[in-house]
């Protein structure tokens, strides 16, 4: 986590861990407390992705595309609103699009 991720990104996640432990005494791993977006930004992070999530997928572009396209899907979930059928599809085509390239049959 040190050698991947900033100190200030870190410190943010310590910070959201901090909260919610004072809040409700719960306490999970670190990267727990990462948002969507900020663990796109890691995966196509420089070293990040050439070392280790560029042998999965087709492109980089391609992979902040269909994580673009997911965020706002993912947050209707995260706050438990209903999903349209624009919703339904970009969940469907995007996360099929991201299962194939780690090898998952679909």
């Amino acid at each position: 986590m040190r050698r991947r991720v900033h100190g200030n990104l870190r410190r943010k996640w310590q910070d959201r861990k901090t909260a919610e432990h004072d809040q409700r005494g719960d306490s999970f791993p670190l990267l727990y407390y990462a948002d969507f977006m900020e663990l796109m930004h890691i995966i196509i992070e420089g070293k990040n992705w050439s070392d280790a999530f560029g042998r999965f997928f087709v492109s980089k572009q391609d992979f902040q595309v269909s994580m673009q396209r997911l965020a706002p899907v993912r947050n209707t979930i995260g706050h438990n609103r209903p999903l349209v059928r624009t919703d339904q599809l970009i969940l469907l085509a995007e996360g099929t699009r991201i299962l194939r390239a780690l090898g998952v049959r679909i």
